[in-house]
C-alpha cells in the first residue's frame, strides 16, 4: 500500500525527533525516500511552521518546536485508540 504524503510527513517529524544528527542523505535513506522529496517535505515542514531550520557554520540543523510534538502526540493518540465495534444493545 502506498503512503499517503500524511503519512510522509509524519515519518519525517518523528524521525527529525530522534536525538540522532544526521545528514539529508542518511535521513532520505531512513525514511525511504530520495533526498528531493525530502527537501520538499521540510519546506512544507518549514512553511507549517513545525521545524525551524537553523545554521550553525556550514551545517544545517532543523530543530524540534512545541507545535511539532503536539502534532505528534495527537497522531500517536490516534494510532493508539481502539476503535470499538458497536454490537448494539438488546433491549429487553
Amino acid at each position: 500500500m502506498k503512503q499517503s504524503k500524511l503519512d510522509f510527513y509524519i515519518e519525517t517529524l518523528e524521525t527529525l525527533n530522534q536525538p540522532l544528527s544526521q545528514n539529508l542523505t542518511n535521513f532520505s535513506c531512513k525514511i525511504k525516500i530520495d533526498c528531493n522529496t525530502l527537501e520538499n517535505h521540510m519546506n512544507f515542514l518549514m512553511k507549517q511552521n513545525l521545524v525551524p531550520k537553523r545554521n550553525s557554520g556550514d551545517k544545517i540543523f532543523y530543530t524540534n518546536t512545541e507545535r511539532e510534538k503536539n502534532i505528534l502526540r495527537y497522531f500517536n493518540e490516534l494510532d493508539n485508540s481502539a476503535f470499538v465495534e458497536d454490537s448494539g444493545i438488546e433491549i429487553s
